[in-house]
């Protein structure tokens, strides 16, 4: 029987939360994770990890030390290049209540020497990749920052079967403050391991092991073996892999709202899905030039108009802007607040819970497998558009219940705008 435990992590539970600490931007779910993989050291096998931002010297020597007891460690990160080199901060540790070092420094700073120790020495059983997939964009405007891996799961697959999966709306990377973070782990669920697993073998093949990456190719917009899945909660994964993955999470996600008998609660950082477009000649299997999309919350406007009790969080208060809020507040069941301390992405329909790692706006339902631009005479973008992300469904009643109440205490400790 699956075993879920779920740990969250808040401004409050600091003495100072406008600082930034060498822990991490979630040292209590770092806390969690690292006790929960300490109590059962002895059962895995073998770690997986996707964290976009890798540049925690505390989660890194931990996962050291396990590879040196004979655990393979795959971490899973984007290039050293994503990291700020500019904005310099001093970092407290909490252990002592003093800064952690004799100068401030830039997250790239502290990155550099997690990768240059897994360039320079190899190791076996702790291995260091890079996903350096950039998301390429219809308009053409990307960043040298803007790459497609959002996903902050962890997978721990144990020596005599089973295992367990971790997911979380934190980085635990070092250079953010403190906000409204979970983490939950979810054991011994047979379909989600299964699915994780998949998922994680398909990541690491397109990905670079660190020694033989290229650090000054900026645009490795790489092409992949993409794979057509069937795949169905409670695990769903998309991915520039994975064909029209974000296609069909989209239409998941609104089938289980259509369904909803009582009640749906939604919060993201950035709930930005509605009234939406991509350009289908950029789909190998699509005619139509533009195509437009009304998204997830169109679903939302749907059930609220047929009298549902739908409540809806975020951080960004220019997301009660626009046609979608101009409808949403005139029914009468229905609630939006803002909490800018918000990081935490979820869903819960009537009594399950969906979780993800990522905000829900458009860009997470779009897959585009033929993309070919032409910036200019020296850069072309070709390849596929897809972010990567995660969403699994939870029935289980007491996790649902824990996170309901999590939303309402960020809703009621926030500014009410409906």
């Amino acid at each position: 029987m699956a075993k879920y435990f779920t740990t969250f992590d808040s401004p409050k539970d600091y003495p100072n939360a406008e600082q930034y600490f060498i822990q991490g931007e979630s040292p209590r779910l770092l806390h969690e994770l690292l006790t929960f993989i300490d109590e059962r050291k002895n059962k895995i096998e073998e770690i997986y990890l996707s964290l976009p931002y890798f540049n925690n010297p505390y989660l890194n020597q931990a996962l050291k030390k396990l590879g040196q007891e004979g655990i393979k460690v795959h971490v899973v990160t984007l290039p050293i290049q994503v990291f700020d080199q500019k904005k310099i901060q001093w970092y407290i540790d909490l252990a002592t209540g003093k800064e952690a070092f004799d100068m401030a420094k830039t997250s790239y700073q502290l990155a550099r020497p997690i990768f240059a120790e897994h360039f320079k020495t190899p190791s076996e059983n702790y291995q260091l990749h890079c996903f350096a997939h950039s998301p390429i964009r219809m308009d053409a405007q990307i960043g040298d920052d803007t790459y497609s891996l959002e996903n902050n799961l962890a997978l721990f697959i144990y020596k005599q079967g089973g295992g367990a999966l971790a997911s979380t709306s934190s980085s635990l990377s070092v250079g953010k403050m403190p906000a409204e973070n979970h983490l939950i782990i979810i054991e011994d669920n047979w379909d989600l391991l299964k699915s994780a697993l998949r998922f994680f073998k398909q990541l690491i093949d397109h990905s670079i092991i660190i020694h033989h990456f290229d650090f000054k190719e900026k645009n490795q917009h790489q092409n992949f073996t993409i794979q057509d899945l069937d795949q169905k909660l409670p695990a769903f994964f998309i991915a520039p892999f994975f064909k029209d993955a974000a296609f069909h999470a989209e239409e998941q996600l609104s089938n289980l709202m259509q369904k909803a008998k009582k009640r749906i609660y939604i919060a993201s950082p950035n709930l930005d899905a509605y009234e939406y477009e991509y350009d289908g000649t950029y789909h190998s299997d699509l005619e139509n030039e533009i195509i437009e999309n009304f998204g997830i919350q169109r679903t939302l406007l749907e059930q609220a108009g047929a009298g549902m009790e739908v409540h809806s969080l975020s951080a960004q208060k220019s997301n009660t802007s626009g046609s979608f809020f101009e409808l949403y507040k005139v029914y009468p069941d229905t609630s939006f607040d803002i909490n800018p301390n918000l990081k935490s992405s979820f869903l819960i329909v009537d009594d399950q819970l969906v979780l993800f790692s990522s905000e829900l706006t458009s860009e997470q339902f779009i897959f585009l497998d033929q993309v070919k631009i032409h910036k200019n005479e020296e850069l072309i973008y070709s390849g596929v558009f897809s972010k990567i992300n995660h969403f699994i469904i939870i029935d289980d009643e007491k996790t649902v219940n824990i996170f309901l109440n999590q939303f309402e205490r960020l809703a009621n400790s926030g500014q009410k705008i409906k």
